[in-house]
């Protein structure tokens, strides 16, 4: 009995020591489930160049979820500034989009290494390509469009067809390298808007506008006063002004929005 007693103790110590269990009891400690895993990529100059992988580990009562990002290319990579927009639901918009992380990576050389980017722990974020969107804005050696960037909210006026404004909103928004751009407005009866679509250098820009529970309303690019003269886009002091011209009404009056904002 002695002798069995001492064995018991001993593998006691050992598995304790192993796996850091609580030295007054031989509770174990949480069993953490396997990682569920996310990918992503993001394109320049029309080539998958970069891949963004998240990965998130869950114990009881505890989550955590890490993003990296790897070189897809068989060059290294330089300067590259990225974002990362994070959305609570798979209706992407305004409010249900409140957070894009971006930074710029100085270097990312080749041959697939992950590179550890962000972390963020007990936030319930769910690992879903349909909440979770990811773009290359700029990187080293690479000529991006003019207006690529981070924008955030300075207005977003609704006019109606005499370019009156009827009432005003709230806009942000990205531009990648390649000119693809997405918005996000919110109007003054919190009513959701998505204006998705792509710069033509600094001449163009057409889309369509998504609003929920409604057919996108497609748009092209009408012009705004910069110091007397009509132009199609104002990017006089880090701004990005332009005047969506809607192809139909939306919310009976409104032909035109007033997308103000500026670069961060």
């Amino acid at each position: 009995m002695k002798l069995f007693r001492r064995i018991f103790l001993l593998g006691a110590c050992i598995g304790c020591t192993g796996i850091a269990c609580n030295k007054n009891s031989l509770e174990l400690p949480p069993v953490s489930s396997p990682p569920v895993e996310l990918r992503l990529r993001a394109k320049l100059d029309g080539i998958a160049a970069v891949e963004f992988v998240f990965q998130k580990t869950t114990v009881p009562g505890s989550d955590t979820v890490r993003m990296f990002i790897r070189n897809l290319d068989r060059m290294p990579l330089s300067g590259i500034r990225y974002v990362a927009e994070l959305c609570n639901a798979a209706t992407q918009n305004f409010d249900n989009c409140p957070l894009q992380v971006t930074d710029v990576i100085p270097a990312l050389a080749a041959g697939g290494e992950l590179v550890r980017l962000a972390e963020w722990v007990n936030t319930g974020m769910v690992l879903d390509s349909q909440r979770i969107n990811v773009g290359i804005i700029s990187a080293g050696g690479r000529e991006p469009h003019p207006l690529s960037g981070i924008y955030g909210n300075v207005s977003a006026g609704f006019e109606d067809r005499d370019t009156v404004t009827k009432y005003f909103g709230q806009i942000r928004g990205y531009v990648l390298a390649d000119g693809t751009a997405t918005f996000r407005l919110k109007t003054a009866f919190s009513k959701n808007l998505n204006a998705k679509g792509l710069f033509t250098g600094l001449r163009a820009f057409d889309g369509e506008l998504a609003v929920d529970g409604m057919d996108a309303i497609p748009f092209g690019l009408d012009s705004v006063l910069v110091a007397s003269v009509r132009k199609p886009i104002d990017t006089s002091g880090g701004k990005c002004n332009f005047r969506l011209k809607l192809k139909s009404m939306f919310d009976s009056d409104v032909q035109f929005i007033l997308s103000q904002t500026r670069k961060q």
